[in-house]
Parts: C-alpha cells; structure tokens; sequence
C-alpha cells in the first residue's frame, strides 16, 4: 500500500477539547471519560511518530485557538506550496475522460 503525499493531523490542547466536548455535549461513550482528551493526544503523537517512521511527510496543526476556516487555509497553504506526486492522481481518469 503506497503512502499519503501528506498526513494532516489535528490536535488541540487538552482543556480545549473538554470545552469543545463540554460545548457539544457528550456524544459518545468515549467523549464522556474525563481523562480521554490527554490520551487523544497521546495516540495523535503515536499515529504521526508512526507515519513519519513510514516516511510519510506529517502536517500537525494545533487547532487549539484557530477557526475552523483558518486551519483549512493553513493546510491550503501547505499544499499549494509543495509539490505533491501522486501515482493514484496521476493515473485516474479527469471527469470528462470517464
């Protein structure tokens, strides 16, 4: 299986994710463990120490303090920046081919 051009990985800080839970409100079983904000860090941290052991290019952005609109303009600007070869994007047919 060929790896990602880039891995995007999103993380904030662990009091901004309980406000963010308290906010929407418990959703889920797992959104209701009081400690489970620091362990979705830990496994975020493991899952890009594990893409960047693949070779895998890892993107982390801290969305403790920005919208939702400013993240996405962050990983626009990342990508527009760089040069990213794909063989799937390459070898797909456009729209108008298929």
């Amino acid at each position: 299986m060929p790896n990602p051009d880039l891995a995007v990985i999103l993380t904030a800080t662990p009091d901004a994710i309980s406000e963010r839970i308290s906010r929407a409100g418990v959703t889920h079983r797992f959104r209701g463990d009081p400690e489970g904000p620091v362990r979705e860090l830990r496994f975020y941290d493991e899952a890009a120490a594990a893409l960047v052991e693949r070779g895998v290019d890892v993107l982390r952005l801290d969305s403790s303090a920005v919208t939702p609109s400013e993240v996405a303009g962050r990983i626009a600007d990342v990508i527009t920046c760089r040069r990213l070869p794909s063989v799937f994007s390459q070898t797909l047919p456009t729209p108008r081919e298929s």
